[in-house]
């Protein structure tokens, strides 16, 4: 059990914020912040090198390491990642819409893309050359399932359409 927590605690440890700091003051204290310092037996000796010296020859020694500070920063956590808007629902599209062809135009494999005086434009689903309409035609769109609409045009030919705006 020992040999699985190890490598998964350093490889938690390796991806930590306070691993990114170089300086070995600002790096224990960042993890002192984030894990909580231990607290010191009052028979324990100081560990630094300085006190080592002083504890064997009762001289205090200069320390060349300055003491880690007592409350560092720690680094902010990543930002959570910004979550997309809910998309507004479109209003319902009623059962039969009739209206008036007010522009047409095609795309490079023949199907129509025509714009309603309501302002909504609708694409021919299927390639069919049969499929006859012009500006100022009056068509009807039926609702079908699945949300699906059929362009009904003026000489009452019916194909599949699909709202592009």
């Amino acid at each position: 059990m020992a040999a699985v927590a190890m490598p998964l605690a350093a490889q938690a440890a390796e991806s930590h914020p306070c691993n990114q700091l170089y300086d070995d003051a600002q790096r224990l204290g960042c993890y002192d912040g984030a894990f909580g310092r231990p607290v010191r037996p009052a028979d324990a000796r100081p560990s630094t090198p300085a006190g080592a010296a002083a504890a064997t020859t009762g001289v205090a020694v200069a320390s060349t390491v300055p003491p880690a500070p007592q409350s560092a920063p720690v680094p902010a956590p990543a930002p959570a990642p910004a979550v997309a808007p809910a998309k507004t629902a479109e209003p319902e599209l009623p059962d039969t819409i009739t209206s008036v062809i007010t522009a047409l135009s095609r795309t490079p494999d023949g199907r129509f893309i025509a714009t309603l005086e309501n302002g909504q434009v609708w694409l021919q689903s299927e390639r069919d050359s049969l499929a006859d309409a012009k500006v100022g035609d009056k068509v009807t769109l039926r609702k079908m399932l699945f949300g699906n609409y059929t362009f009904v045009t003026r000489t009452g030919y019916t194909l599949r359409v699909k709202r592009v705006n």
